[in-house]
């Protein structure tokens, strides 16, 4: 099996397994060996992946306007480990598209914090603020916080 295959069975049967899985009960510590299964886990998204994209518009917001029509393309995502101290890890997303001439695109951003001081949230109107975390909230806990492709906030989540 060569790597891509091997990155998308991986993924398939982490997803599948996440799906089929019933939420754990809340942790109040994390094991150090649980802490590692974690780590490996984020680590193991590194990867190669082909990736499609289908871009629908289905509900005009506004009186008059045409819905533009489907469109599909797609290209080959690479996810490379930016950096990892062992409480933190960050997942870069490099999106390749083309024919002949391949173009690299910086894409998204993943950074996986563990046990976090703060997150930054959401308060609408394309603003964020950055929300400390009470050591309840953060213990034994990873946070997840995704960027756009100009390094601003995308969403974050801790569990």
């Amino acid at each position: 099996m060569n790597r891509r295959a091997a990155c998308l069975s991986l993924a398939a049967t982490v997803l599948l397994a996440a799906c089929a899985t019933p939420p754990a009960a809340p942790r109040t510590a994390i094991a150090p060996a649980a802490l590692e299964q974690d780590r490996q886990a984020i680590l193991a998204m590194a990867g190669d992946y082909r990736v499609r994209f289908d871009f629908i518009e289905t509900l005009a917001l506004a009186d008059g306007y045409a819905l533009k029509d489907r469109k599909l393309s797609g290209g080959d995502e690479i996810v490379r480990v930016i950096a990892d101290d062992g409480r933190f890890i960050s997942l870069q997303h490099i999106l390749v598209v083309g024919g002949e001439e391949k173009v690299a695109i910086k894409h998204w951003r993943q950074d996986w914090s563990y046990e976090p001081a703060h997150i930054f949230e959401y308060i609408g109107a394309n603003a964020w603020r950055k929300r400390a975390l009470s050591p309840a909230e953060r213990k034994g806990k990873w946070a997840q916080s995704v960027y756009q492709v100009d390094d601003a906030p995308r969403y974050a989540a801790i569990a």
